[in-house]
């Protein structure tokens, strides 16, 4: 969600990654890295450590982070599920999306 809200970024803008050990949030802050090269990243705590992150001048890269490929994989399996939902007239937390 931080790469669709970038453009309302600033470099007074914190943001706090709670649990930030887990594998997926540690891949995330990698992405947001490597997109946002000025990334500053503190931790606290040892057993479920929180992180503040700040990007210095966020909104200077304006190319998208993702390609036309990863788009349309991901329109793909959004169209696969909610397919599969109407099929199968799935309603409440039956199915996870």
């Amino acid at each position: 969600a931080l790469y669709q809200i970038r453009n309302h970024l600033t470099s007074h803008t914190v943001i706090l990654l709670d649990d930030s050990h887990r594998a997926y949030e540690q891949q995330a802050i990698v992405n947001w890295g490597n997109y946002w090269k000025s990334l500053r990243l503190t931790s606290f705590g040892t057993d479920e450590p929180i992180s503040v992150i700040q990007i210095e001048n966020p909104s200077a890269i304006s190319e998208e982070p993702w390609n036309v490929t990863i788009n349309l994989k991901s329109y793909f399996s959004s169209g696969r599920r909610l397919f599969y939902i109407a099929m199968h007239k799935l309603k409440g937390n039956e199915y996870r999306l």
